[in-house]
């Protein structure tokens, strides 16, 4: 699977890349042959707005094709 990773105005922790690589490995299961084909999009990023913290601050967005 060609995975390609975006961090927008967010410094990726080592916590936060477990955390990530885990999630993708439980994608590609469920996509089983058709992974080899598969391209993932994936974004981290600080939520757009004046909030600085709660549970709206951050937003992670996956795009499979």
């Amino acid at each position: 699977m060609d995975i390609r990773i975006k961090a927008t105005d967010y410094q990726m922790t080592p916590e936060v890349s477990s955390y990530l690589d885990e999630r993708i490995a439980t994608i590609e299961k469920l996509l089983g042959n058709e992974a080899s084909s598969a391209r993932l999009e994936v974004e981290i990023a600080r939520a757009a707005g004046n909030q600085r913290h709660g549970d709206h601050m951050w937003r992670a967005e996956f795009l499979l094709h």
